[in-house]
């Protein structure tokens, strides 16, 4: 587990969420935290673009939309789970069925977006943590 105050880790995470507002916030405070975590990231706004980024971006992490243009972010991860970096669901919605759904295909957590410093910090821990279980191509 990744502890605040170790060495620095670098994530690489793809953002995929048809909100840019959710991937600006994250650029900015990956400037708050760029002592301890060292993330890259990009940006996909639909399904399709977050496959073409899988292939040629390799992120380590990747944050999931339930609410995608083209495609559902539950449908997306049902397709895509299988040798991909671990997925974690985020929404605005904090439903416990999608948590439950999101985990039961194949999440490896669900996060619900929150304006919160602290749950932003809370969610760049987890990245780093899942980050070291990427070893699997794309």
């Amino acid at each position: 587990m990744y502890a605040p105050g170790s060495k620095k880790k670098k994530v690489k995470v793809l953002i995929a969420d048809n909100q840019p507002q959710f991937y600006e916030q994250i650029k900015e405070f990956a400037d708050v935290m760029e002592d301890e975590i060292e993330l890259t990231c990009e940006y996909a706004d639909s399904a399709r673009r977050t496959v073409e980024l899988i292939s040629s971006f390799e992120p380590s992490v990747i944050l999931l939309d339930v609410y995608m243009p083209d495609m559902s972010g539950f449908d997306m991860l049902e397709k895509c789970k299988q040798g991909l970096a671990p997925i974690v669901v985020t929404s605005n919605n904090q439903s416990e069925d999608i948590r439950e759904t999101a985990l039961e295909k194949g999440a490896s957590a669900f996060i619900p977006k929150s304006q919160n410093p602290d749950d932003i910090e809370g969610l760049f821990y987890l990245l780093a943590d899942l980050s070291e279980y990427t070893g699997q191509k794309h």
